[in-house]
Parts: structure tokens; sequence; C-alpha cells
């Protein structure tokens, strides 16, 4: 489901019901026992101007990672629902539905798109926390491609002890996942040096490995050739560039 925010809200679904899933889900599916994921993408067509690829393939990659990142969450124990927060209504519709679609997980929460007028990341979570309703509220921004769902149900587990908690990146200095029991309590401070950021207002670190695939976020090319989640994989493989060079004549 595409939400506008000139529209007004639809009801609420009833109790078990799986609104844009894939059919009743296990566990905590509904209500405030399980997690909200927020979800916010930029524009794919300007996202990720870091990495060095030509716009349309750059404009892929962001889909895919953001399909396998989305999957993962909707796949994940304890989660009830996942949120969507994008600029591009667009963008919305071909992740949401590639989640919806694939055939992963034994059970899936939910996944729906809200367009944001917000112009800035933070801006944009907390916009979608407002939509979020009531319930503990998770953040995970959609360039983590290799995050499995046993990962992220897992640190949602560790994230249940604490008002607020927070993941680091691979490089222990950025935020991947940020926790509150109520959305209103988030406090987003994604930007440089966020996790200290975090960290320092009150989220309690999460000890996650190194190597745990919520831990890694790509923003580089070379981020690229470590990335598991299949359907980046599959768009980099396909794309030629992540094959290794020709041996010399």
């Amino acid at each position: 489901m595409l939400v506008d925010p000139a529209s007004p809200p639809e009801p609420a679904p009833a109790a078990g019901a799986c609104p844009g899933g894939t059919g009743p889900a296990d566990g905590p599916s509904s209500g405030s026992s399980g997690w909200t994921v927020v979800m916010p993408l930029k524009a794919s067509a300007r996202g990720k101007s870091r990495i060095d690829l030509a716009p349309d393939l750059r404009r892929r990659l962001v889909l895919m990672m953001a399909t396998d990142a989305v999957t993962a969450v909707a796949g994940a124990p304890g989660v009830a629902r996942v949120l969507l927060v994008v600029e591009d209504p667009d963008d919305g519709r071909t992740i949401a539905d590639a989640a919806r679609a694939a055939p992963v997980h034994d059970r899936s929460a939910p996944v729906d798109a809200h367009v944001t007028a917000a112009t800035s990341l933070n801006a944009a979570i907390r916009d979608g926390a407002a939509q979020a309703g009531e319930g503990p509220v998770a953040v995970l921004p959609c360039d983590v491609p290799s995050a499995t769902a046993a990962e992220i149900g897992a640190a949602l587990a560790a994230a249940h002890r604490h008002a607020r908690a927070v993941v680091a990146d691979a490089d222990g200095i950025g935020t991947t996942l940020l926790a509150a029991q109520h959305g209103r309590d988030l406090n987003p401070r994604y930007g440089p040096d966020s996790w200290r950021r975090h960290v320092d207002d009150g989220a309690v670190p999460l000890d996650l490995p190194a190597g745990s695939g919520l831990r890694r976020d790509v923003d580089l090319r070379s981020d690229l050739a470590a990335v598991t989640g299949p359907a980046t994989r599959r768009a980099w493989r396909d794309s030629g560039e992540g094959a290794p060079a020709s041996a010399p004549a």
C-alpha cells in the first residue's frame, strides 16, 4: 500500500490482518507487540551518488539493495510492519512489490510505503515514525543488503531490553539500526559520527560482530564486492562491473 501524505489515513486493519503482505504472520504481527521498522530511502535517481557507476546502473543497484534489505526485515522475527519512507512513489511500489513476492521466508510482515516531503534523512525518519502508531519502532536505512532476517530479529530482541538502542556500522562510526520502545523517543541523529551521537544521547550500543550483515552498509563501489543479498549480488554480477579484470595476453 502506498500512502500519500495528502491522503486521509486508512482505517486500522482487523487483528491478525496483514494488508499488503503475503498472508498471516506467525508471532507478533500486528499491534504494539511487534516492531514497526521504518526504512528511509532517498530517491533512487539521486541516491548513492558516491558510488562511481553509470547513473542507470547505480539506480538499479539502489533499488536492489533496498529490495534485499526490506525482504530481510519483513521476514525477521518480531517485526510487525515494514514502513518504507520514500521520496519517489515509483521506488516505493517497485521495492514493496518485489519484497512481497520474494518466496524466501516462512513469515513476512506487511510492507507499506509512505511518500514523504521531507528533504533530509532525519526528517524523513521522524515523518515515518509519526506514521508508525503505538509500539516499538526501529529505523534501518535501505543500504544494508547483506543483513539477514535472523540478524535483524536477534538485534531487535536485544533492543527490547532497552528504552533506546543502536547498532554501529562496520567502521564503528556510522549507524545502521536505531531502535526505541516508542517512536517519539527515536531522536534520529544520522549523519557524520552518528553512532557516537546516538550513544551520547542515551542509546545503548548493541554488540554485533563486525562481519554481521546488519553492520555492512554500502556507501562505495568497493563495498559491493562483499554484498550477499541476492537481488543486489545478481544485479552487480549481471552488470559486468563486478567481474575480475582479464589477465593480460
